[in-house]
C-alpha cells in the first residue's frame, strides 16, 4: 500500500501495537502510518508517533481537508 489509515481504537490489539508491528515488518516499515482517532487528550498524538506512526488525523474526519491531508502523506508515493 502507499498508505496505512490506522485507528488507534480497536478490540484486541490497540492501534498503538499494530503500528509496531508494522514497523517491525521490512516489507512495511517505510510505508507512511497516519493513526485516525478520536483521542485527543494531550499526549495522545506524541504516543501514536512514538508507536511509529507518521501522522495523526482526529475525529470526525473533515470531508473537506481529509483527502488532503491524506495526499501529504502520500507525496510521490501515489
Amino acid at each position: 500500500p502507499a498508505l496505512i489509515l490506522l485507528d488507534i481504537q480497536l478490540p484486541g490489539m490497540d492501534g498503538y501495537a499494530v503500528a509496531q508491528a508494522l514497523r517491525s515488518d521490512p516489507a512495511l516499515r517505510d510505508i507512511p502510518i497516519i493513526a485516525v482517532t478520536s483521542y485527543a487528550m494531550a499526549g495522545d498524538r506524541e504516543r501514536c508517533l512514538a508507536a511509529g506512526c507518521n501522522g495523526y488525523i482526529e475525529k470526525p474526519i473533515d470531508p473537506q481537508t481529509f483527502a488532503e491531508e491524506v495526499e501529504r502523506y502520500i507525496g510521490d508515493r501515489a
